[in-house]
């Protein structure tokens, strides 16, 4: 509780959670260099995603949210007398939990690459021929819809369905390795 916030909130878990379920599919294409060390590949994936779980707050409370947070913090008042007196009829109160969401997709490209240095001209060192360069390049782009708070005009919580990449997804990813 803050004194510059009028707020409660509580965070738990949610017991009645169904588990996320995928489906992915991918295609893909390898191309292995004749008598060298080297191959490419590219490939397309999309995934599925039902009952994905997502973290959402949750302005219409159940009733008995305000119980709830004062019977939280009861033993702590009794360390720290007056902790409750912030709560009155003028404090929002929200719940945080997490929620299985309405799902979503994910698609991308993938490219990846290695080869040997083995192509030099014989009159560098031998020891470039057993050197490997290797890299690959990821792009996603995912959808889901997912509940976040908000205020309307009028200050009052409500609830809005926004579509949103997946949470914490680059859309760029890739690495580059040299191995010997």
């Amino acid at each position: 509780l803050r004194s510059t916030a009028n707020r409660a909130i509580i965070r738990e878990g949610n017991p009645d959670l169904e588990p996320t379920v995928n489906d992915n599919f991918e295609f893909g294409v390898e191309y292995y260099v004749p008598d060298r060390v080297a191959y490419a590949k590219a490939a397309v994936f999309y995934k599925d995603i039902d009952d994905n779980i997502t973290n959402i707050s949750l302005a219409d409370v159940p009733a008995d949210i305000e119980a709830r947070v004062r019977d939280y913090l009861a033993p702590l008042e009794a360390m720290q007398p007056g902790l409750l007196d912030g709560l009155n009829q003028d404090t929002e109160y929200l719940l945080q939990r997490p929620e299985n969401g309405a799902g979503g997709s994910i698609h991308g490209i993938e490219l990846e690459g290695a080869t040997n240095l083995d192509f030099f001209p014989e009159s560098w060192p031998d020891f470039l021929a057993n050197i490997q360069l290797l890299g690959n390049i990821t792009w996603t782009d995912a959808e889901f819809p997912t509940l976040i708070s908000a205020r309307d005009e009028n200050g009052d919580s409500i609830q809005l369905s926004v579509d949103r990449p997946l949470a914490e997804q680059s859309e760029w990813a890739g690495n580059a390795s040299i191995a010997y």
